[in-house]
């Protein structure tokens, strides 16, 4: 199997909708005569096809993000509503602050980032099945320079986390 066999496979995979790992059960010989290289990209092809069937396709992450017009938080993730004028200050519970996110496991982002979104946590009952740390958006703030699903300026909160830590 070569390169271009994987990069045809990963194609196969997109437009007809199949598992590729199933694809190849009844060729696993060929799987181990695989250089290195072609072994990672295989498995990368595999990872992403996963993990978009997973996400995309799963209806119980679509009731995560928005049923009952509620924001439902992964357990292994922290958010808050901080006071916009000390960045380590909660506000009460159901007062509106800024969104800061707590994420100890994210790779990507430092482990507490402050947007310039304003929320206000969540404590009414809720109509799901689900337990988890609920917030209301409210709106982003006029100010905000970045755009998106959940924009954060990394220069900025990382200059805010070293001057509050060293003073």
């Amino acid at each position: 199997m070569t390169a271009n066999d994987i990069a045809k496979l990963h194609e196969r995979t997109q437009q007809f909708g199949f598992e590729p790992l199933s694809f190849l059960i009844s060729n696993v010989d060929k799987l181990h005569k695989l250089s290195i290289p072609e072994q990672k990209q295989l498995k990368f092809c595999f990872i992403k096809d996963a993990i978009k069937r997973h996400f995309k396709n799963n209806p119980y992450y679509k009731k995560l993000c928005d049923e009952y017009n509620h924001k439902y938080i992964p357990p292994y993730r922290h958010f808050s509503a901080q006071d916009p004028y000390y960045l380590f200050k909660k506000v009460p519970v159901g007062e509106i602050g800024y969104l800061a996110i707590f994420d100890p496991i994210s790779p990507l982002v430092p482990v507490m980032v402050q947007t310039k979104k304003l929320i206000f946590i969540r404590k009414d009952k809720t109509q799901s099945y689900l337990n988890s740390q609920r917030i209301g958006f409210v709106n982003r703030i006029a100010a905000a320079k970045e755009f998106g699903c959940c924009a954060i300026n990394l220069k900025k909160t990382s200059s805010l986390m070293k001057s509050t830590f060293l003073n």
